[in-house]
């Protein structure tokens, strides 16, 4: 689904660089997003109960997708954040990204 979108900047945050142009109101909710993934025909063929990794961000205080960023936390930290592997956290991340570009995109 990845719509794309190539950013000037590089560096593992470039593809999140932009994100700032969303307002919040039309950024996802990190619980909704994350209950979306488990519902989505291409995601969920990798076997990942993705809704309580949402649910347990969202205790933790999350609330937006875009603090999902390499520019708020490394992989290792949101793999910690979301208490699993650093594999299942590439994947929310790769996620992210694309749904964050598809919103740039618009």
């Amino acid at each position: 689904m990845a719509t794309g979108y190539t950013d000037p900047k590089s560096g593992p945050q470039a593809c999140f660089s932009l994100i700032d142009n969303i307002p919040n109101s039309e950024m996802p909710k990190i619980f909704a997003w994350f209950t979306s993934l488990d519902e989505h025909d291409v995601w969920k063929k990798d076997h990942l109960r993705f809704t309580p990794f949402g649910q347990h961000l969202y205790d933790e205080g999350f609330q937006y997708l875009s603090q999902l960023s390499p520019s708020m936390m490394s992989l290792k930290e949101l793999a910690e954040s979301m208490g699993t592997s650093k594999g299942t956290a590439a994947f929310v991340r790769c996620y992210a990204k694309q749904d964050l570009e598809a919103l740039l995109s618009r």
